[in-house]
């Protein structure tokens, strides 16, 4: 049964298409027709009232320049002038009006910034003069040439209603009236009107020159132009033209106001198309009907398994990560105890899992309690205390000040057990680390430390930057001899925090390289004895586990070029902040 209405609607929609189109296409040419006639009849009825205005008939008359108007002649000109204004607020497809009087000056207005006209007597010598007398009064339509120059200075294409203006006293020419009317108007009225592919519109004059139009076939006008008008005798009327390899079907008729022929093109392989669209959803329907019963027995058959199947859908979720899968049946048969039975499953291994998480986090800390407590502090102090005292007494300020700059070490590294501290006691914290380098190697490496002081009050978990200044100097500047630069910045990119470690020593091979950048993305377990693994992977371990995602760990390097550390990390003040406290 699908199959015969399906062939059914294609041929009778075969038969009937040129008709269909001849009819609708008529339609569009007959509604552009009656909105142009409708601007023309405006406009020719917005003239007659112009000529019949009192202010106007007087306007014809003026002799004068405006400078030396009498008071009653300056009241006519502002009251004409007035008149005129209306009509263009009123009438927004109005750009330009032009009066000439046989005995006065030449008057114009202007509302598209167009400047400026001929004086009247060149205008008496042009065709569309003669043509105005030859009418008199009843107005024509004409396509303006460039060349004609009427408005000197003109900013918009436009086509112009003339007429010659009668004195109606003594019912003599009194003058000539030229209104220009702007082409976009004219082009809205039948835009819309036409599809974007496969449709044309032309508006031609009584001479068949084109007045607007609007192409979207694929023909090239100026070699089909002559074929095409050529076809389109007669007021009204439709064919099938072929042009340039193209059948279009042409459908025309004429304004009754301006004689202008409306002419709409089709093409006909577009509406064929159309047609084997028919054809293409008629099997569409054929083939729906028949998926339509494939799914109701799909559906049918579905009902008995669908359950098990949303099990395991979920245990396969599951597998992939998801470890939040619950499954709900509404019935409580044996799939439904097995669904119950497996939530609870679910549940308890998420339970397992995140006592898991706190133990391994509670582990890190205590990787990291048992790193600061190595070291007893109150001999370390009181050591260190004795020995910079004698170094004083002796006067040895060398070892006083390296001693000093190991007491701080000391103190900032165990931090008073705290996982945080602020970018201040950082900072200093690589100072005396860098000052003890310095000095056991003779000062011969360069470094700087420039971190901006409006990051000191921010706070920063232990330990973070020291160990990449650590691996600068014993991994990059200490192979080259000790002879390089080393620099420290730190600024604040809005609410982020943004260190540099810098160094132009030995660098880091390319494998040596992609295995820390491995330790620092993954979570696999990392060597003991590699170089530089233990603390890159404790540094990036403690800022997960302090800030989330939240952050951004970055080391480029090139072997014998240097390497370059970034750190990005929110800034986040704290409210304990002094200065002072970090000293002795």
């Amino acid at each position: 049964m699908s199959v015969i209405l399906g062939g059914y609607i294609y041929i009778s929609s075969s038969i009937n298409m040129e008709r269909i189109i001849n009819t609708a296409n008529y339609q569009i040419v007959e509604q552009i027709s009656n909105n142009i006639d409708f601007i023309h009849g405006d406009i020719n009825d917005m003239s007659t009232f112009t000529l019949l205005n009192p202010d106007i008939q007087s306007l014809l008359k003026l002799r004068k320049p405006i400078n030396n108007f009498l008071r009653d002649e300056y009241e006519i000109f502002t009251n004409a002038t007035r008149y005129l204004l209306n009509l263009f607020a009123s009438k927004d497809y109005i750009d330009f009006i032009i009066i000439y009087g046989e005995q006065g000056m030449p008057f114009y207005l202007s509302c598209d910034r167009s400047n400026g006209i001929l004086t009247y007597e060149p205008v008496k010598d042009m065709e569309i003069y003669e043509k105005a007398i030859s009418l008199r009064g009843k107005s024509f339509w004409f396509i303006p040439q460039p060349e004609d120059g009427i408005i000197i200075d003109n900013r918009t294409p436009n086509i112009a209603m003339c007429r010659s203006l009668i004195n109606i006293d003594t019912l003599t020419v009194a003058g000539l009236m030229i209104v220009f009317t702007n082409i976009s108007h004219i082009e809205r009225i039948y835009a819309s009107s036409i599809s974007l592919y496969g449709e044309s519109v032309f508006i031609l004059d009584e001479k068949n020159n084109i007045v607007s139009y609007k192409n979207n076939l694929p023909i090239n006008l100026s070699e089909t132009s002559g074929k095409l008008f050529s076809s389109i005798a007669g007021k009204t009327g439709s064919s099938k033209i072929n042009l340039a390899g193209l059948d279009v079907f042409a459908t025309y008729t004429t304004t009754a106001e301006a004689g202008w022929k409306i002419l709409h093109l089709s093409s006909l392989t577009a509406a064929r198309g159309r047609n084997a669209s028919i054809l293409m959803v008629s099997i569409l329907i054929i083939m729906g009907c028949l998926a339509t019963s494939i799914i109701i027995a799909i559906f049918v058959a579905s009902n008995f398994t669908k359950p098990i199947n949303t099990l395991l859908s979920s245990m396969q979720k599951f597998q992939k990560g998801n470890f939040n899968e619950q499954v709900y049946f509404k019935y409580n048969d044996e799939i439904g105890n097995l669904g119950k039975g497996y939530n609870t499953m679910v549940d308890n291994i998420q339970s397992l899992m995140n006592t898991v998480y706190k133990l391994k986090i509670n582990e890190k800390d205590a990787k990291l309690k048992a790193l600061q407590s190595q070291i007893n502090p109150h001999f370390l102090y009181n050591t260190l205390d004795s020995i910079y005292w004698k170094a004083q007494k002796s006067q040895n300020s060398e070892v006083s000040d390296m001693l000093y700059a190991l007491s701080q070490l000391f103190r900032l590294i165990l931090n008073s057990g705290k996982d945080l501290t602020t970018v201040d006691r950082e900072v200093h914290m690589i100072e005396c680390y860098l000052l003890l380098q310095k000095s056991r190697y003779n000062k011969k490496f360069n470094y700087s430390i420039d971190v901006d002081k409006d990051l000191y009050k921010n706070k920063i978990p232990n330990l973070v930057l020291q160990p990449f200044v650590e691996n600068a100097v014993v991994h990059g500047i200490k192979p080259n001899n000790m002879n390089g630069n080393l620099s420290i910045s730190g600024v604040l990119a809005g609410s982020t925090m943004l260190f540099k470690i810098e160094d132009d020593g030995h660098g880091i091979p390319k494998e040596t390289l992609k295995t820390i950048n491995n330790i620092i993305n993954s979570d696999i377990e990392y060597s003991p004895e590699a170089d530089g693994g233990y603390a890159i992977k404790n540094v990036a371990e403690r800022l997960k586990l302090t800030y989330g995602d939240k952050y951004c760990l970055e080391i480029i390097s090139s072997d014998s070029k240097g390497t370059i550390v970034t750190l990005a990390v929110p800034a986040e003040k704290t409210e304990e902040y002094n200065a002072q406290t970090i000293y002795y």
